[in-house]
């Protein structure tokens, strides 16, 4: 992976219908953080931006933070969804 390179992805939320996305890569830093910009189709309609990061606590052990921040026409659409279904995907994967 490198700044620049576009990446697809496939977000797939508990209970609820993939969507495919094309992700630009912002940022990228082995092992440490990665961050990339998606979106549904064209950009405007729904974007999701997408921040991972690794933080070596020393000791073997590893904290691993993970964000996101969604924009666009159809986020009112997709709300709900959001909320509960996307919010719950990311907090299993936080917990895995």
């Amino acid at each position: 992976m490198q700044v620049g390179n576009t990446i697809k992805a496939r977000l797939e939320p508990p209970k609820a219908s993939g969507m495919p996305f094309k992700s630009k890569v912002l940022v990228f830093e082995a092992n440490k953080k990665s961050v990339w910009l998606g979106y549904l189709f064209i950009k405007g309609l729904f974007d999701g931006e997408y921040f991972f990061e690794l933080i070596n606590n020393l000791g073997g052990t590893t904290t691993f933070m993970q964000s996101e921040k969604f924009e666009g026409i159809l986020i009112p659409l997709f709300k709900k969804m959001l909320d509960t279904n996307t919010k719950e995907g990311f907090e299993s994967m936080k917990k895995a």
